[in-house]
């Protein structure tokens, strides 16, 4: 990157060079990006992409830093995190029993989850003790075994690469599992949900009774990315590693977490390529004893080595 584009950038947005992405994940491993972009405004988002364009830059969007492992080389050009304005999350239209719910991409899943059932509304528990950003949320089309974010959906607005808001109604998403179709180029900015009010339904467990059985469950104080692979269809990844025998395997730093299999954990000063040899290990292992030929959940970016 020339020193032209760096000032550049540098008037453009609060920028940070050869950022170490081990700060910024929540597995704490990766190397540096070649600029690391705070994005505060709407404005701000769109110059750094013109400019990425402009000149060839390859651009990557961060949200929360769950579910993703950075390679050890780092990120080659930039990496945007939007912040600000995008952090602002309200409730829309009221329909009687049915309300929207507008969250910008930067707003905090767990705090959303916990502010949206405060205001007596029902849906977004299917996000409860999921990590992140709505953003990276809706990408991921995250969720537990209660739904996920595609059954929630009214409407998304994104920005394309060159720098054009389009709003896209649920009918032509197409979400996948734990995916969203969306060119890797395309931001999401907001997106709206269609949830009822809690005296529309009735039963089901509280907040603090699904939290409270994700951490007798999963290792949440732990430094870990979430979940490593997808789930196969009728049984669950971290069931198929238990019974290859690898709870508890480690390489180097990182170990398969002994309360559950789809979870490794960083036990400090753990690399990437340790990950990726450990993911490796668990893919072969479970596919000789079981047949199934497990697929990553956590999203991999970035080069082995830098150049």
């Amino acid at each position: 990157m020339t020193k032209e584009v760096r000032e550049d950038l540098a008037k453009c947005a609060h920028v940070r060079f050869d950022e170490p992405m081990s700060a910024h994940t929540t597995l704490g491993v990766g190397g540096p990006a070649d600029a690391f972009c705070d994005l505060e405004t709407i404005e701000e988002l769109k110059n750094v992409m013109r400019l990425a364009v402009e000149h060839r830059l390859p651009y990557f969007f961060l949200g929360g830093g769950s579910n993703l492992l950075v390679q050890d080389g780092g990120i080659r050009g930039l990496v945007l995190r939007l912040g600000g304005d995008f952090k602002i999350y309200q409730i829309g239209q009221d329909f009687g029993d049915e309300v929207l719910l507008e969250a910008g991409a930067a707003a905090h899943t767990p705090q959303l989850v916990r502010w949206s059932l405060e205001q007596g509304l029902q849906g977004m528990e299917v996000l409860a003790g999921v990590p992140g950003t709505i953003g990276g949320n809706v990408m991921m089309n995250a969720g537990t075994k209660l739904g996920c974010l595609a059954d929630l959906i009214d409407e998304i607005t994104v920005l394309d690469r060159n720098a054009r808001e389009m709003t896209m109604k649920a009918k032509s998403l197409r979400f996948e599992y734990r995916h969203l179709k969306l060119p890797s180029t395309a931001c999401v900015l907001r997106a709206v949900f269609r949830l009822k009010r809690s005296a529309a339904l009735q039963g089901g467990p509280s907040l603090g009774d699904l939290l409270a059985k994700r951490r007798a469950t999963q290792p949440v104080a732990e430094q870990s990315c979430g979940c490593v692979f997808k789930n196969p269809p009728k049984i669950s990844a971290g069931q198929l590693i238990e019974e290859s025998g690898l709870k508890g395997v480690r390489i180097g730093k990182v170990r398969i977490s002994t309360l559950h299999g789809n979870f490794f954990i960083n036990e400090g000063g753990a690399t990437a390529r340790e990950i990726m040899v450990l993911i490796r290990l668990v893919k072969d292992r479970v596919k000789e004893a079981t047949g199934i030929t497990l697929e990553t959940e956590v999203v991999i970016v970035g080069e082995e080595k830098r150049r």
